[in-house]
């Protein structure tokens, strides 16, 4: 998380494993092993004044790499509006998301969710479920509000909760390449695509055999901007 204007940048992180829990409510943090977050201090508190309040920090050329990771809560990849997540990879990641029954605080959503992102990349990623989640989550991967994005060899699938959500979701994304991507067993709909903001959208050399549904483009979405 990154307050009050500061700079994270050009950090490789590799070779990692990483196991997340959550703790009881007043415990900062979700159980979510991947977190990045870049917000002002005016959003959480209304009592800061905005007119000294530095601007918005910056988080930028990051890769991570050679990763498996697992935790019991939502993954977020929050940029700023005014401060989008820019030049940031993630190559080699098995991310794993569980669901403890006993928990005393359910969470739920999205395994992953990337928002506010210029040149986002992912190569080889894997997101799983392990157990049956619970009625809370969706999708494995959202991503809104991003610019120049690649998926090549993502491999996913909407949590099997019998939910109806797809198991990738592209939001008002301006250019988006999905190459060499796998609808894993039991998948419903692979990929919605949605947003009067989308456009230049590519799909190539996917492999979707396991998906009920290859793609939905919704009626928001400008004609021909996904092909």
């Amino acid at each position: 998380m990154v307050f009050d204007g500061g700079v994270i940048e050009n950090v490789v992180l590799s070779n990692l494993t990483v196991e997340c829990v959550p703790f009881e409510w007043f415990w900062w943090g979700d159980g979510d092993p991947l977190h990045f977050n870049l917000i002002q201090r005016s959003e959480i508190d209304a009592n800061i004044d905005k007119s000294k309040e530095p601007p918005v920090g910056v988080i930028r050329n990051v890769i991570i790499q050679n990763v498996i990771a697992r935790g019991e809560g939502p993954c977020k990849l929050h940029g700023h509006v005014n401060s989008p997540l820019e030049n940031i990879t993630l190559e080699n990641v098995l991310l794993t998301v569980a669901d403890d029954p006993k928990a005393p605080l359910k969470k739920g959503g999205n395994a992953l969710t990337l928002e506010n992102a210029r040149n986002f990349r992912m190569k080889d990623v894997e997101i799983a479920w392990e157990g049956t989640p619970s009625d809370l989550w969706g999708s494995a991967l959202l991503v809104q509000n991003a610019q120049g994005l690649i998926l090549d060899g993502v491999a996913a699938r909407q949590a099997s909760n019998g939910t109806q959500a797809p198991a990738v979701v592209l939001k008002n994304v301006n250019g988006a390449r999905l190459l060499n991507c796998q609808a894993k067993e039991g998948t419903g709909t692979f990929l919605e695509v949605s947003g009067a903001g989308t456009r230049s959208i590519a799909l190539g050399d996917n492999n979707t055999r396991r998906a009920r549904t290859f793609v939905h483009v919704a009626d928001d979405v400008p004609q021909g901007e996904a092909k």
